[in-house]
């Protein structure tokens, strides 16, 4: 919510929402497709009076669904991440904090037809312990994957996919070449 607060417009009206049931972060291609289910539970309960949704999972459960449905725009965190990144480099690398992640995320990249711009995905081999934690946990290591990213894939941008990331880029963008 911070994130999305500093991007808003004073007059914009954030209102979040959590999902009611489901896991606590999405780790697995079934864990993405409930995650969906849930998505569209949400936006059909609140979407008296909005005038936009953003679905803020990095592999954008739902969103095809979403847009198929709801009469608003509906956006995801990767899809926004990645077509950023397009606007400000040739290729990207997603670096996230799961392994497990890596094919569903690899399977939005399709979905947003945007494979000839990845670099690569890159996922620690090492567990984490608390997601609430997980950028303070992982912080050296995630900065190690997008060096490599960088260095070894020529990614011009390193989009760090997540929501539990957010904001982590504002402290590390002085130790990424």
């Amino acid at each position: 919510m911070a994130s999305a607060s500093t991007a808003a417009s004073r007059d914009t009206e954030l209102v979040p929402v959590t999902a009611h049931r489901g896991v606590p972060y999405i780790a697995s291609r079934i864990e993405a497709a409930i995650a969906s289910n849930v998505v569209m539970e949400l936006l059909a309960e609140h979407s008296d009076g909005i005038d936009g949704a953003i679905i803020a999972a990095f592999g954008d459960p739902g969103l095809g669904a979403a847009r198929e449905l709801m009469d608003y725009p509906v956006v995801g965190l990767a899809e926004t991440g990645m077509l950023t990144a397009c606007m400000v480099g040739k290729r990207f690398s997603i670096v996230s904090f799961a392994r497990a992640l890596a094919p569903w995320y690899r399977e939005t990249v399709e979905w947003h037809q945007l494979v000839d711009r990845l670099a690569s995905i890159r996922m620690p081999d090492t567990d984490f312990s608390n997601i609430n934690d997980v950028q303070t946990e992982m912080q050296t290591t995630l900065v190690a994957l997008a060096q490599s990213a960088v260095t070894e894939d020529q990614a011009d941008v390193i989009v760090f996919g997540g929501a539990p990331l957010s904001g982590l880029v504002k402290e590390v963008i002085n130790d990424i070449p």
